[in-house]
């Protein structure tokens, strides 16, 4: 799907598959692989322009998890979508609206652009730990 033997040529190759599998601009008209190469194109790029990458890097698409990426390291990327129940509703009714300047969307006030007491980090940790752990 992907290979990449330095940063240009990375770059490059996430700016094709851009082109290819372009992520659409309505939430529900998205398909899975579009939610999934649009995630995994924005971590790898950001990782790239901050020298976090060793090349040679190969990443193939799979089911679980949904990338494989293999190089000077092997390891998997599977993405996941987290979000506020709050947050989707704005988003829906965002997408709903008539609008043409669109809606600004400001999230859930009370949350302030932050999770406050909640440790995003190990919930996520803890839901791929299970869900290895019954396969």
């Amino acid at each position: 799907m992907l290979y990449a033997d330095c940063a240009n040529d990375l770059l490059l190759s996430l700016a094709a598959n851009e082109v290819l599998y372009p992520l659409q601009r309505e939430r529900r008209k998205r398909t899975k692989l579009q939610s999934e190469l649009w995630c995994l194109r924005k971590y790898l790029r950001a990782l790239s322009q901050n020298g976090h990458v060793a090349f040679p890097i190969k990443v193939e698409k799979q089911e679980t998890p949904d990338f494989l990426v293999s190089g000077v390291r092997t390891f998997g990327i599977e993405v996941s979508l987290a979000t506020d129940p709050w947050d989707q509703k704005e988003w829906t009714r965002a997408e709903d609206s008539e609008n043409e300047e669109g809606i600004h969307f400001q999230g859930k006030p009370s949350l302030n652009g932050r999770l406050d007491g909640i440790n995003v980090t190990q919930i996520a940790t803890d839901y791929i730990v299970s869900s290895v752990e019954k396969k």
